[in-house]
Parts: structure tokens; C-alpha cells; sequence
């Protein structure tokens, strides 16, 4: 079980944290695009990436924070993984599902 042993309590608490929640904003619907906000992340200098998903399966070319709505995504599940690397901590990822 993940969090058991001391060294992986102490990485947890090591690793970015995000004070503001990431969120999105856009209209769902094909032709639209959805951008994904990363918030703000602490420490400071922590690299922020982004990769977007369909049912869990990560969608080729689509790691930018805005993500164009195609047909192929209506009826699906669609998530953006945040994460955020801090080169002395370690890195932390966020999933967004719209």
C-alpha cells in the first residue's frame, strides 16, 4: 500500500503541491477547445506538463494545455494529466476529467 513506509511518507511531502486547484474552462462540444489551468505550484521553479487523455489512453500530440474537441472524443472520457516536476523535490500529477 502506498504512504506505509517512512521514506514514502516523507516523498509525498516532498513533492510540488498545488495551493490553487487546477481547473479547465471552455464549452464542451466538438469543434470547441477545452484549456486545462494549471493553477499555481509551490516550491517556485516546479516545470508544469500536460498531457491529454481518452478513456485513460493518452492522446498522441496533445500536451498542450488547450485541447481541440474532435468526434472522436463525444461520449467519451476525456482528462488532462497535470504534473508538475521540481528538479530537488520530486513531481506530483493532477488529472482533470471533463
Amino acid at each position: 500500500m502506498i504512504g506505509n513506509s517512512r521514506s514514502e511518507r516523507r516523498r509525498a511531502r516532498m513533492a510540488p503541491a498545488s495551493p490553487s486547484r487546477p481547473s479547465f474552462t471552455g464549452i464542451v462540444g466538438a469543434g470547441n477547445t477545452i484549456t486545462a489551468v494549471a493553477g499555481s505550484w509551490a516550491p517556485s521553479g516546479s516545470v508544469i506538463t500536460f498531457q491529454w487523455a481518452r478513456e485513460k489512453i493518452a492522446i498522441p500530440g496533445a500536451t498542450s494545455a488547450s485541447y481541440l474537441l474532435t468526434s472522436q472524443d463525444i461520449g467519451k472520457s476525456i482528462a488532462c494529466i497535470i504534473t508538475a516536476t521540481h528538479p530537488s523535490i520530486g513531481r506530483l500529477n493532477f488529472s482533470l476529467a471533463i
